[in-house]
């Protein structure tokens, strides 16, 4: 992934709930969640990360990516 990051391509990653270890679909931990979505921009290269999460509002803080 990191190669697709550092070339400038958009990439997503869905179901961020479904990551091991998982998380609760409807009501994570709020801090757990932000963390899963921080760490999947930072180490996982995402540009967009997709989750069922509506309860969990540090999960929608955009994070810069880290190529």
């Amino acid at each position: 992934m990191s190669w697709y990051c550092h070339n400038h391509y958009l990439t997503v990653e869905g179901s961020a709930e479904s990551v091991v270890p998982t998380l609760d679909d409807s009501h994570p931990d709020p801090i757990a969640a932000a963390q899963r979505v921080q760490y999947l921009a930072q180490q996982g290269h995402s540009s967009v990360t997709t989750f069922d999460w509506m309860n969990a509002p540090g999960a929608f803080t955009p994070w810069l990516r880290d190529c």
